[in-house]
């Protein structure tokens, strides 16, 4: 995201020469655009029955992320789809079929487990991963126009406001509407749990980020199956329910079709402060996101 109007979130003027509130009309749909949207619906229905898993579907049309997104996200504004869960890397649901699809297709089988899984040492060997996948692919799939992605863990001295206030890693977001003047200004914070670390303490400290984030989620590194044998797997997900945390299963920190998102995250609007980003990390962007909200 560039320093120059997509970041500014709804602080953002409105475009020079255009009155304020008035809303704006797209240009026609390119005829390609069109097609990808009607080649997505026909392989959603033909072959997955209605309910894909945005991984299996992708794959079963051919296309690279950026495509896939991209007309799903179309669809998705135009409510001809709706996002859900269903197996890793979440599940894409045509809404006229949203009550008939079959139980057999809703729940998408996972992959084996990928070679290497237990080749990360510890924690921070988990944020570099991470953090790609969060870049390049979550932060599309959640449909935001504009976005930085940075890790704010391992931060040394610096002072953050106390205990639990450093997420592992940080999105500044924006997303825009049609028929919305002011877009919307998120910020989504990451607490990042090794698969030895399998607790309800990262929810806790998910819940601390959220003093100052619009959304909080744990990423555990572990896969669907292996969570389901969890001593505290119960109470992490009541606990996520409960205080509106995201709680997303990681079998491969490097692969984002191998992760489920088991709880999704409540959307709060806090106050949010500029010395939350003053103290996460010192490079220029994170000062003018800090600007932004001053």
């Amino acid at each position: 995201m560039s320093a120059d109007g997509d970041a500014a979130g709804s602080g953002i003027p409105p475009e020079e020469g255009k009155p304020s509130g008035a809303v704006e009309v797209s240009a026609p749909q390119s005829t390609d655009s069109a097609k990808d949207e009607e080649a997505l619906i026909s392989v959603l229905k033909s072959e997955f029955a209605g309910k894909a898993n945005n991984g299996a579907l992708r794959k079963a049309l051919g296309w690279e992320q950026d495509r896939y997104f991209a007309a799903r996200n179309r669809l998705l504004d135009k409510g001809q789809v709706q996002k859900a869960h269903g197996g890793p890397g979440g599940a894409t649901v045509l809404v006229v079929q949203l009550e008939t699809v079959p139980a057999a297709v809703a729940a998408t089988p996972e992959p084996p487990p990928p070679s290497g899984e237990d080749t990360y040492e510890n924690e921070a060997a988990l944020y570099p991963p991470m953090l790609r996948q969060i870049e390049s692919v979550w932060v599309k799939e959640e449909g935001y126009d504009s976005w930085l992605c940075r890790q704010t863990a391992l931060a040394g001295r610096r002072v953050t406001g106390g205990k639990w206030t450093r997420p592992d890693i940080t999105v500044v977001a924006v997303q825009k509407f049609k028929f919305l003047r002011d877009p919307i200004f998120d910020v989504i914070s990451f607490e990042i749990k090794p698969r030895e670390n399998i607790s309800v303490d990262g929810v806790f400290e998910a819940l601390a980020h959220r003093q100052y984030t619009t959304r909080a989620y744990v990423i555990f590194h572990i896969g669907g199956e292996k969570f389901e044998n969890e001593p505290e797997k119960n109470r992490i997900e009541a606990l996520a329910e409960q205080n509106g945390i995201g709680l997303i299963l990681a079998e491969d920190p490097q692969d984002y079709e191998t992760w489920i998102e088991r709880v999704r995250a409540r959307r709060w609007l806090p106050q949010l402060s500029p010395h939350f980003f003053a103290g996460q990390n010192a490079t220029g962007d994170w000062r003018f996101a800090a600007t932004i909200l001053a």
